[in-house]
């Protein structure tokens, strides 16, 4: 919670000074209470929504990736260890 808190302080920290510097000429109020500041900081906590979205699933695939490269790993280890097993019981059988 106190992490949610501390984006939406940073949000707004960036928000705000940016409209000022572009000064919109018919905005001259920059309260919380103000409509297009509310909106203004609906799009940013909207666009940090998707970045968290996007990095989960990014993270996601990273994980699955990482499955499939151990398991094909495993399957590779098994199958050489397989074919060692095999060579040393066939020289075994011929001595």
């Amino acid at each position: 919670m106190a992490g949610r808190r501390l984006a939406a302080r940073t949000r707004r920290q960036a928000i705000r000074p940016e409209v000022k510097r572009r000064k919109a000429k018919d905005w001259t109020d920059f309260a919380e209470s103000d409509a297009g500041i509310t909106l203004l900081e609906l799009v940013a906590y909207l666009a940090e929504q998707l970045a968290y979205r996007q990095e989960q699933v990014a993270a996601e695939a990273r994980l699955r990736t990482r499955q499939r490269y151990l398991l094909a790993l495993a399957a590779a280890l098994a199958a050489a260890l397989a074919a060692a097993l095999a060579f040393t019981c066939r020289r075994r059988r011929t001595e």
